[in-house]
């Protein structure tokens, strides 16, 4: 059975089995599948920690990009619990998490989407670091000079265009590739 989901398709395997579970509930998938379609057709998911069925939306579950309907293995409850098991545990990590998080809310500088256009424009849709053209090195990032995490803010001034990879390898230094980036651009003209 292959069931369409938001426009991908799901591969399903069906038991065929004539034991009494399977004859009560045909549409039960695997049962040792977290997956299975309820009578009535719906999807539905079973949390990895409190075992219960619910149906598969994001609603009940965590979201995760790389995963099955792009929903994780635990309920949103389960999930909360996870979290403050782990904040417990973890103190001091917990107090950094919450003081950058907070950072982030708190940062000036507005930035938009047309903001980033402007800054890849202004470019040339370049990567600063690597000199290579978007369509060479992949999407480039707008990334902050001074991180965030250490005080920078989200203004055009604190921006610049890295690849992925630059953008990685870089972290949270602080190093603005910019100058460097305009007299090789200068000394090629």
């Amino acid at each position: 059975m292959s069931i369409l989901i938001q426009g991908r398709r799901a591969i399903m395997p069906m038991t065929v089995q004539t034991d009494a579970s399977t004859t009560k509930n045909p549409a039960l998938v695997n049962p040792r599948s977290s997956w299975r379609t309820s009578q009535n057709g719906a999807i539905e998911h079973r949390c990895s920690r409190c075992k219960t069925w619910m149906p598969a939306t994001g609603d009940n579950f965590i979201t995760a990009k790389n995963a099955f309907m792009g929903l994780g293995p635990t309920c949103h409850q389960c999930n909360r619990k996870i979290s403050a098991d782990w904040s417990r545990r973890n103190k001091e990590k917990a107090v950094q998490k919450n003081i950058r998080y907070q950072h982030r809310l708190a940062v000036s500088g507005d930035w938009t989407a047309q903001d980033q256009q402007n800054l890849f424009d202004l470019f040339h849709h370049h990567c600063v670091s690597c000199c290579q053209h978007e369509s060479v090195c992949g999407k480039l990032e707008a990334d902050h000079v001074v991180p965030l995490f250490l005080g920078g803010t989200s203004s055009f001034r604190n921006r610049q265009p890295l690849c992925r990879r630059c953008n990685a390898k870089k972290a949270v230094q602080v190093i603005d590739y910019r100058p460097s980036f305009l007299s090789r651009i200068r000394r090629a003209a």
